[in-house]
């Protein structure tokens, strides 16, 4: 599979979680529900590696990034979640979310060397004033 598909895939079940998310915040709080999908998400993994016989060792430094990324991902979806909940629309919080598409695209060419030509920079852009403007216009 390419990762065009493999980004539609993910984009679909991520839908799925946005809704859900949504409608059971009504009736349990964020930080229960994130402690729930996690923990969800991670026996489903340990499972997964298992049956795929992957090996877990690695370089020190390679797990205190895994860490970090771990903490902030929790962070990041605990605060989603949250928001969620609490939004007049779904879809102004995940708006608001996908931004940082726009900042890691900017950044990773900036730092890491990936390719970004002026007609993706100014996509780029558009999209982030269609993320704005949706946000600032009532």
């Amino acid at each position: 599979m390419n990762w065009i598909l493999l980004s539609l895939i993910a984009m679909f079940f991520n839908f799925v979680v946005f809704i859900l998310i949504r409608k059971l915040t009504k009736r349990m709080s964020s930080s229960v529900m994130s402690l729930y999908l996690f923990g969800i998400s991670a026996i489903y993994l340990i499972i997964t590696n298992l049956i795929l016989e992957e090996s877990y060792s690695m370089p020190k430094i390679a797990f205190l990034l895994l860490t970090t990324a771990g903490l902030a991902g929790s962070i990041v979806y605990l605060v989603l979640y949250k928001a969620i909940s609490i939004a007049p629309n779904i879809g102004y919080p995940v708006a608001v979310f996908s931004l940082h598409i726009v900042i890691t695209t900017i950044i990773s060419a900036l730092f890491l060397g990936t390719s970004l030509t002026l007609i993706k920079f100014i996509g780029v852009i558009i999209a982030a004033a269609g993320i704005i403007s949706l946000i600032l216009w009532k």
